[in-house]
């Protein structure tokens, strides 16, 4: 469901790509939250993301040390055991630039230790 954190592996593409940009060595899972789910129609145009018609998210060409992100294009809804990952960091390494994640690379749930609160709530 979104929000729920899922721990994930990547498929041999994005795992080769993650490690040879320095980002994840292979072998090594991802934990992101669920942003889109079976049945929610997905977007990226340009560098806009949208979920269910909704902008939710905006990706970036380089990151900070000028490396070009991936990048996918167009629209799906998306089919059974087909999840989008979407942080809420702006410069989250997730489905704005790799799409969707199939059931097959999800190996469990993640539950967070520690919650930070955003200032205003404190």
């Amino acid at each position: 469901k979104p929000g729920e954190l899922l721990v994930v592996r990547p498929n041999p593409a994005l795992a080769a790509f993650l490690d040879e940009g320095g980002w994840l060595p292979r072998g090594v899972p991802l934990i992101k939250p669920v942003g889109a789910v079976a049945g929610q129609s997905v977007c990226r145009l340009g560098r806009d993301l949208f979920i269910d018609g909704r902008l939710v998210a905006r990706a970036l060409d380089v990151d900070g040390q000028g490396r070009t992100l991936p990048a996918w294009s167009g629209c799906q809804v998306l089919g059974p055991g087909e999840v989008l990952l979407l942080a809420p960091a702006f410069g989250s390494l997730d489905g704005r630039y790799f799409g969707p994640t199939s059931e097959g690379e999800i190996l469990a749930r993640a539950r967070p230790l520690l919650v930070a609160q955003p200032e205003a709530a404190r």
